[in-house]
């Protein structure tokens, strides 16, 4: 068995080592940001670029449906630009 002399100098150490954790630490500063800045001018034709492309549907099903009839004139073609209510076909 440890004498209450033996274990003083125990008890001392371990108060010592809970004590140096409750310090508290420095904080670090955190790191700037980095801002990226653009002045906002008004843009001339010059500076309008202008690509051919395609719009499409992320996920597209490939549907065809039979029906009565038959079509006796097509008045759009692929790719045409047509308005609300146009006649597509006949």
């Amino acid at each position: 068995m440890l004498s209450i002399h033996a274990s003083r100098p125990l008890a001392v150490t371990v108060l010592i080592v809970l004590l140096a954790a409750c310090g508290t630490k420095p904080e670090v500063a955190e790191a700037p940001r980095v801002a990226r800045v653009a002045q906002v001018d008004a843009a001339t034709a010059l500076d309008i670029s202008i690509y051919p492309g395609e719009v499409h549907a992320r996920y597209e099903s490939a549907l065809g449906f039979r029906v009565g009839g038959k079509i006796s004139s097509r008045q759009a073609d692929v790719g045409s630009h047509v308005s609300k209510d146009e006649i597509l076909a006949k």
